[in-house]
């Protein structure tokens, strides 16, 4: 069996996206890293969405970083239009809970992206 990827579809979402639907995004960026390969600092990091200028990323840090009691899972929401981070926030893993709130954080970001154009 073949799997068909529109990368569109993940990189540029629809901006009626519900909760349910930001969430499958995550995850699916999150099962993604597993099968990246870590840049030269030790980190991999996948696209989650993108709306207008906002990009939300997904990236894990290395075991260094994690050994600085650090999270090791951060979701970023990064603007191109003025070349920051706008927020980020780090998780241990994606519980349901840390999911719940990653993705809140998205939303929010989402609702307010013309802020940041």
């Amino acid at each position: 069996m073949s799997w068909l990827i529109n990368r569109d579809a993940c990189r540029k979402p629809s901006p009626a996206l519900s909760f349910d639907e930001m969430e499958q995004l995550l995850i699916r960026a999150y099962v993604k890293l597993v099968f990246m390969s870590k840049d030269r600092d030790g980190l991999r990091t996948a696209i989650v969405a993108q709306f207008g200028s906002l990009e939300v990323r997904l990236t894990e840090f290395c075991d260094a970083y994690i050994f600085q009691d650090k999270p090791p899972l951060w979701v970023e929401i990064y603007s191109h239009a003025t070349y920051s981070m706008i927020d980020s926030r780090g998780f241990l893993e994606f519980s349901e809970e840390e999911l719940s709130e990653a993705v809140g954080l998205i939303m929010q970001a989402k609702q307010h992206r013309e802020i940041y154009h």
